[in-house]
């Protein structure tokens, strides 16, 4: 089961998240494909257009979607309680991303990224 939030709203789906690597070259992309299975996947990205690079099951990560119009990623590594856990989330700029950072209870930041990545739901 993938855990989601949705700015603050909890959601359980049973999809799971793939991130892919389509196109070659400058028109090279990475998506984070939310779909019910490999094949359904595959089947999306070979849909596309775009030659596919790599396909990969990222199911640990926790989903955070403030911003479904932006491909402005964040995938941050937090340490909560002793427990570290990872996070992708679209946030519209850093100050965004800081506000959610902000909810949780006591973070410790372990790493942050930033990369323009599409999220899609197959």
């Amino acid at each position: 089961m993938t855990t989601f939030f949705v700015w603050e709203i909890f959601i359980n789906k049973n999809n799971m998240n793939f991130q892919a690597i389509l196109g070659t070259g400058l028109t090279q992309e990475q998506r984070i494909i939310n779909a019910p299975s490999w094949s359904t996947c595959l089947a999306y990205c070979e849909g596309a257009g775009k030659d596919i690079q790599s396909i990969q099951l990222i199911p640990t990560s926790i989903i955070v979607l403030h911003d479904l119009n932006t491909t402005n990623c964040y995938t941050t590594v937090i340490k909560i309680n002793e427990v570290i856990t990872q996070y992708v989330v679209w946030a519209n700029n850093f100050e965004s991303f800081t506000t959610w950072l902000n909810t949780l209870s006591n973070p410790i930041i372990q790493s942050i990224t930033n990369q323009n990545k599409l999220y899609v739901t197959v």
